[in-house]
């Protein structure tokens, strides 16, 4: 059953990075008003960028954070100490799985890698996508190989931070054991 959790978390790493990297290039289309961007040096400006691209990503930290959180948390055992009460309640009920974080994260890195070998397969057939700017190749969720750094940061910190999470909330605390 250890086997099938991890497979699963690893399956929904890469199914996460995969739809947070198409809900990003459907939510690209979306930019700041044109008189907010007239005022921070216009629409192709790097600071236009970089808030446009922060604000993409805050959905896709959303989205990796439910949905690794949904993923890697673990069940509660059924199994308690079959003996007096008070023994019970000197040890509290154990987590019964290990989190999954790291065969998640695993699962976003090789879906990571994926992307970017797909991203230079496109830069070598589209010529016209090899002048970007480094702006365009670093910030832009539609720019390959790299689909936005700051993207890829926040899909990363949503799962890496659920995963945290979970583990927090599986450890049992300290002051419920009485010495």
């Amino acid at each position: 059953m250890r086997g099938t959790r991890r497979l699963a978390a690893f399956v929904s790493g890469f199914a996460l990075y995969s739809a947070a990297i198409c809900l990003s290039k459907l939510l690209a289309d979306r930019h700041l008003p044109f008189n907010f961007t007239a005022t921070l040096g216009g629409p192709d400006s790097w600071t236009v960028a970089m808030i446009e691209s922060i604000l993409l990503a805050l959905p896709l930290f959303m989205l990796a954070f439910a949905w690794s959180y949904a993923t890697m948390y673990p069940a509660r055992s059924s199994r308690r100490p079959a003996t007096a009460w008070s023994y019970a309640n000197r040890y509290p009920q154990r987590s019964g799985r290990r989190s999954t974080t790291v065969w998640c994260v695993s699962g976003l890195g090789l879906a990571w890698f994926a992307w970017i070998v797909y991203g230079i397969f496109e830069l070598s057939v589209n010529p016209s996508a090899q002048q970007l700017s480094l702006t365009r190749l670093l910030l832009f969720s539609t720019a390959p190989p790299l689909w936005g750094l700051i993207n890829n940061a926040a899909i990363l910190a949503g799962a890496v931070f659920a995963g945290g999470l979970t583990q927090a909330r599986a450890k049992p605390l300290a002051m419920l054991r009485v010495a």
